[in-house]
Order: structure tokens, then sequence, then C-alpha cells
């Protein structure tokens, strides 16, 4: 009895013995099992990922500039601010609303004085100009529309922007801020947006006129 289970010792030893891979067995099937150590190992464009030689992913097209987001055409006739009545002690806020031709001329002088709240609403084709809150917007009042060289007011206007149906609107409360200096018989003025809460919350102003 002791000697059968001496030799089924012996051949169980013998059996797992035979099932080990040798260790040179073993590094080459752990390199078939690479097919790659760096790209110039793979044919064609493949490149090497991970031991394994794959096609690369197609870059992802560079995405376009955001165009404006469309809005409803602004409605100034909304607007909770109250004209001015006879004896009102409100400040006058000046309504400026100018056509811009095509070259951006603006067709009338604006209110300037340095501190001043000026309502202003104006729109260009949204081609001509940046539709942009950020973006400093610039018109032009030449002295002479015909022979710019003569110089004039250039008219400087960031924020309160909307776009509606290919048209950018400057619309809404403003401060205007002296600009020292001239250049070249041109001399500027500077038109910030000002938050239209803090306007009707503070109950101090008045519009010049209605707004249409």
């Amino acid at each position: 009895m002791g000697r059968l289970l001496f030799l089924s010792s012996i051949l169980l030893l013998l059996a797992s013995c035979g099932n080990q891979v040798p260790p040179q067995q073993q590094q080459v099937a752990a390199s078939a099992a690479l097919q790659c150590g760096k790209d110039t190992d793979c044919k064609g464009d493949r490149i090497c990922n991970s031991g394994q030689c794959v096609s690369p992913s197609t870059p992802l097209a560079a995405s376009a500039s955001p165009e404006p987001v469309p809005a409803a055409e602004p409605n100034p006739s909304s607007d909770p601010v109250p004209v001015c009545k006879s004896g009102d002690g409100r400040t006058k806020v000046p309504v400026w609303q100018p056509s811009v031709d095509d070259s951006g001329n603006l067709s009338s002088d604006p209110p300037q004085k340095d501190g001043q709240i000026v309502y202003i609403q104006l729109y260009q084709d949204v081609s001509k100009t940046t539709c942009n809150d950020k973006e400093l917007n610039s018109f032009s009042r030449p002295e002479n529309p015909k022979e710019i060289m003569e110089g004039g007011l250039a008219v400087n206007i960031r924020g309160n922007t909307q776009f509606a149906n290919g048209i950018c609107y400057f619309s809404g409360y403003y401060m205007n801020e002296d600009v020292m200096g001239m250049h070249q018989g041109w001399i500027e003025t500077f038109y910030g947006a000002v938050d239209k809460k803090e306007i009707v919350m503070s109950g101090k102003y008045c519009l010049s006129k209605s707004i249409e």
C-alpha cells in the first residue's frame, strides 16, 4: 500500500512538471501577443497603442467661432424708466436713436458729457460689426462724409448688444466717458453699458422722451 502511494506521488509530480511552459516559450508567447513596441513596427499609417497596431483616430474638426445667438428684437417701448414730466426733479436721460449707413457713419451727434447716462438705440448689419458685449464697436460722425480726412467724431460703444434676424442691436443705458486727445482731426468719445436694473432701482432717472 505504501509503495502504491509513493508511485502515485511520483506520477502526479511528473504530470505537473509537464504542464509548465519553459521561460523561453513564455517570452515567445508574450512577444507574439504584442504586435508592436513602437509606431515604426506597424504597417502603413497605423500607430502602436498598448502593443497593438491601430489606425489613428480621426482628429475632431476645429470648432468654428460661435455665432451670435438669435434673440427677439428689442422692445424699447416696454422700458420701465418713465418719461420726465414738467418740474421733474430726477436726472434727465437723453435718448439717442441715430441711423447708421453701410460705412458706419452716424446720422446725428451723440449727447456728450463725461459721466452722463444716455439711452442709446441703434442697429447695424451683423456682418459689419461685432455683436458681442465684450468687444468695442466704433462708429463715425465725420465733419464731411465725402472727405473723411477732414476729421470728425469717433463714437466707441461697448455692451448692451442683441442679435436678431441678421441685425446687431445696441439698445440700453450707457455712461459717456471723455477720451483725451486728437488724431488726424478725429476726436473720440466712449459709451460703456450700464445695468438697466441699477437705473430703474435707483429711482433717480427719467427719460428725455419716449422710446419708439
